[in-house]
C-alpha cells in the first residue's frame, strides 16, 4: 500500500497495513463503544467535467440523475451481458465532479474500460485513490462524535453532506462513512480516536454482509448478474432509468425471469474467500461473495439448495446457518430456512 499522510498516522497508532487491509495489534471491542475504521480495502474513481453524469448515466446500472450534493446512490458496472464488472457508491463533491467509492482491487480494471468510452465524452476519469481516502464510524454515539466536527449530519441511509473537501455519508443506522483527502484524514483520524476504538478494515465488510450488501471484489468480478446479488433488491439498480451497458441483459431477467440464484447470509467453520465455490455434494451450487474471519459470509447459492445441509467449500469447510438477508427475498425465498447444523 503506498505511504501517504493517512497511512503515517495509522502505523503511529500501531496499525499493521497488509495488502488491502488494516488490522490493529491490539484491539478489544467492548459492546457499546464507538469503532474508528479505515476504509482501506476500497478505492476511488473521479470524474470531472460537465458530461460526468451523462456519462455515467448510459453505462452504469444507477440513476444518476439522483445523485446530487446531498444523495449519493449505489450500482454497478456490467459487461454487455450484464455480468457486474465493478460496484460502487457514486457521490457529488461539486457540480462537475463526481466521486465513486469501489473496492481498490478493482479500480484499475475499472477505469481501463471505462476510459475506452470516456474520450467520447466531456469528462476525465482518473484513479483518486491516492488523493482520498474513507474512515468509517460506527456505535450508538456515532452521531454524536460525528457532530462536534460537522455542522450537520445527512439523516437517512445514502444521505450526504459535503463540507468543504469533506463528504460525509450516512451508510445505515449508526453507520457513517468519511470520504477524506490524506491530508485531512490525518488531521481528523486522531480527534475521532478520543472517542472511538480502532479497529480493523475487515470491521466494515462484517457490517456489510450483515446488512446483506456486499461489494464486487476482483475474486467475483465478471461472476454475477446484479440480481444475484440482490442489487435489484437494495437499490443499486434503477429499472426506470434507460439503456446502459448490459441493461438489456438485466432488464429481461428483472420482467420476465426469476433469479436461480440469491445472496445468502451464512457461517463458514474454517477457510474460506471471496470467489470460493459452494457445492452441494459434489455438484456447484454457489459462490462466497464475501467473507471475514470470523466465519461472517454472504453467498450467493441457488435456490434450490438454500435448504442443503451438505453445503461445502472445495476445501471442505462446511457452510452452515444459511438465511436470507435482512430486508427479505421476493416470494417469501428462504423464510423457512433454519441452521444447517
Amino acid at each position: 500500500m503506498t505511504t501517504t499522510p493517512f497511512t503515517h498516522q495509522l502505523e503511529a497508532d500501531n496499525a499493521i497495513l497488509s495488502g488491502e487491509h488494516c488490522t490493529f495489534a491490539a484491539t478489544d471491542t467492548v459492546d457499546g463503544e464507538n469503532w474508528l475504521v479505515p476504509l482501506t480495502q476500497y478505492g476511488f474513481v473521479r470524474a470531472q467535467g460537465p458530461d460526468g453524469q451523462t456519462f455515467f448515466q448510459g453505462q452504469t446500472t444507477a440513476d444518476f440523475r439522483q445523485v446530487t450534493m446531498s444523495q449519493a446512490r449505489n450500482g454497478a458496472y456490467c459487461t454487455p451481458k450484464g455480468r457486474m464488472l465493478a460496484s460502487f457508491t457514486a457521490a457529488r463533491l461539486a457540480s462537475d465532479t463526481l466521486l465513486l467509492k469501489l473496492r481498490r482491487d478493482c479500480t484499475d480494471d475499472t477505469l481501463k474500460v471505462l476510459g475506452k468510452y470516456a474520450v467520447f465524452s466531456k469528462v476525465e476519469l482518473c484513479d483518486a485513490s491516492s488523493d482520498y481516502v474513507g474512515i468509517g464510524v460506527a456505535g450508538p454515539s456515532a452521531a454524536e462524535l460525528l457532530g462536534q466536527h460537522y455542522s450537520q449530519l445527512p439523516q437517512a441511509p445514502l444521505d450526504t453532506i459535503v463540507c468543504g473537501t469533506d463528504l460525509v455519508l450516512y451508510r445505515a443506522p449508526l453507520r457513517y462513512e468519511l470520504w477524506l483527502t490524506q491530508d485531512r484524514a490525518a488531521e481528523l483520524w486522531p480527534r475521532l480516536r478520543e472517542r472511538a476504538q480502532p479497529v480493523g478494515s475487515e470491521l466494515w465488510d462484517a457490517l456489510d454482509i450483515e446488512a446483506g450488501e456486499v461489494s464486487v471484489c476482483a475474486a467475483t468480478r465478471d461472476a454475477f448478474l446484479p440480481q444475484l446479488m440482490n442489487y435489484d433488491l437494495n437499490g443499486a439498480v434503477s429499472f426506470k432509468k434507460g439503456c446502459y451497458t448490459g441493461q438489456e441483459v438485466v432488464a429481461r431477467l428483472h420482467f420476465k425471469g426469476v433469479p436461480k440464484r440469491r445472496l445468502y447470509l451464512a457461517e463458514l467453520d474454517g477457510a474460506g474467500a471471496a470467489g470460493d465455490d459452494i457445492f452441494d455434494a459434489e455438484k456447484p451450487v454457489g459462490t462466497v461473495a464475501s467473507c471475514v474471519s470470523d466465519g461472517s459470509a454472504a453467498i450467493v447459492l441457488a435456490t434450490s439448495a438454500a435448504l442443503s445441509t451438505d453445503l461445502k467449500l472445495k476445501n471442505g469447510t462446511r457452510v452452515t446457518q444459511v438465511a436470507p438477508p435482512p430486508y427479505g427475498l421476493p416470494d417469501g425465498l428462504g423464510s423457512d430456512l433454519t441452521e444447517t447444523d
